[in-house]
């Protein structure tokens, strides 16, 4: 719901409410494997593992519950506009996570005694169940200055405070031998409690070099709070034996600095947009896909690069409007001493860029014809964050429309093809089990959509 409220020519208030729920619940094969598969898992040991694409799953059964709200004044006089906010974010979320993956142990081989146990069965699953109470306020303010006619300084701070309440129980049906989501609590929930706060400015200075290019600089402080994994950590040798705790990491901190311009030229019939940047990261919050899937502070990373975007409206073409960009970023990662320091970040391309063209002509009183095309391409990229393992090479996807507008715009009719040469690329890659067996999700094939518009009431 929201609500605005003019209360002056100088002043209104505006108030976002919002609420949310949530339930989901799937199931994943993750070997990939159709057909029963029989491993010896170490030969010298008397521990087996069966692949069955039925019976080996991971499935996760989420409810989360979210409510938020955020009031903001808004303000301005002869040469200052400002705002002020505040904000209210609380979130319940639970899970249940199981893991299936038939396992036969000889506890009478290895330790002497025990018998034989099949573990890790649809019946008798590795769970961990979760429960998590989150709140973040905010309190905020932003005042844009005319110091001139050609210089305005804008300044704004932030103040958040989070707080996470987490609870994780683990059942690991395996004696500890392989604890596929973390170690066996003996049914005892694990739980901790933390708050963090920060306060982050920003500051922008922006300079009208003409009544046509403006150029500017800007300096902010970014923040992302801590958390917990869903993972309980154990201790002694192995992990396994108590006392047990949460996986936590902690906030992330950056600073970002840019210097850009934007502009009009042509006439008006072209906008030309370009921007430096240097982004510093303190405590990198990077999820790691290999076994654990957890979120770990790696350490410091940067990323630098520039963009530049152009739209161009060609006054001899009445109807024909071309767009373009390029961007590139290198980022690295800086933790001294680990194998991943000087990795680039997982799916961050170094150079990007794209066209488009639309082009929209009359039929007289029949309507309107619009077609368009688009190019998008992106450079390689990696999917972990060693930079060794699954690789992603470049690739560019083609997209392209044809639509009817009803004359009067009730109702359109548009033909639109994704993916028109059928690139394939990995979206994301994974080894959930650190076993090598990489799981691939691969992007949509070549589509095709009719869809079909129609506007209700008075346009």
């Amino acid at each position: 719901m929201r609500v605005n409220w003019e209360i002056s020519d100088s002043l209104s208030f505006t108030s976002i409410t919002d609420w949310r729920t949530s339930d989901l619940i799937y199931q994943q094969d993750v070997d990939g494997i159709g057909a029963p598969l029989f491993v010896d898992l170490i030969p010298e040991l008397p521990l087996a593992l069966f692949f069955d694409g039925p019976t080996y799953f991971f499935q996760p059964a989420v409810t989360d519950d979210t409510f938020s709200q955020e009031f903001r004044f808004n303000g301005s006089t002869a040469n200052l506009d400002w705002f002020v906010g505040a904000s209210y974010f609380t979130e319940d979320v639970a899970e249940e996570s199981q893991f299936s993956w038939p396992l036969t142990i000889d506890l009478d081989t290895l330790i002497g005694g025990g018998g034989v146990h099949t573990v890790l069965t649809p019946d008798n699953p590795s769970r961990t169940v979760v429960n998590g109470d989150n709140t973040s306020v905010g309190v905020y303010t932003d005042l844009a200055w005319q110091v001139s006619d050609r210089v305005t300084l804008t300044g704004g701070l932030r103040w958040t405070r989070d707080k996470k309440e987490f609870c994780s129980t683990n059942y690991d049906p395996t004696f500890g031998i392989v604890p596929l989501l973390g170690p066996d609590t003996g049914g005892e929930a694990i739980c901790d409690s933390k708050s963090w706060s920060k306060v982050t400015p920003r500051v922008v200075a922006s300079f009208d070099a003409n009544d046509d290019v403006m150029l500017y600089a800007s300096f902010a402080q970014g923040y992302k709070g801590g958390g917990y994994n869903t993972t309980v950590q154990g201790s002694g040798d192995f992990g396994t034996e108590p006392p047990f705790s949460l996986n936590v990491f902690d906030p992330e901190n950056s600073n970002a600095y840019e210097l850009g311009m934007k502009s009009t030229l042509l006439g008006g019939g072209m906008q030309f947009n370009v921007a430096a940047y240097y982004t510093d990261y303190q405590d990198f919050q990077l999820l790691d896909t290999d076994l654990s899937l957890t979120i770990t502070n790696i350490g410091d990373v940067t990323s630098k690069g520039a963009e530049a975007e152009v739209v161009w409206v060609p006054s001899g073409l009445t109807g024909l409007t071309l767009a373009g960009y390029v961007a590139y970023n290198k980022s690295r990662i800086k933790a001294p001493g680990f194998s991943i320091d000087g990795s680039v970040l997982p799916q961050a391309p170094e150079w990007s860029t794209g066209a488009t063209a639309r082009y929209q002509w009359t039929l007289g009183d029949a309507g309107d014809l619009a077609a368009f095309a688009g190019y998008n391409w992106v450079d390689d990229v990696i999917h972990d964050v060693n930079g060794i393992r699954y690789p992603q090479g470049s690739y560019g996807i083609l997209d392209a429309s044809l639509q009817y507008i009803h004359n009067g715009g009730r109702w359109n009719l548009t033909l639109s093809g994704y993916n028109l040469t059928d690139q394939e690329y990995v979206m994301i890659a994974a080894d959930p089990l650190g076993l090598g067996l990489a799981t691939n999700n691969r992007n949509t094939p070549r589509t095709v959509m009719l869809l079909l518009g129609v506007t209700l009431g008075d346009l």
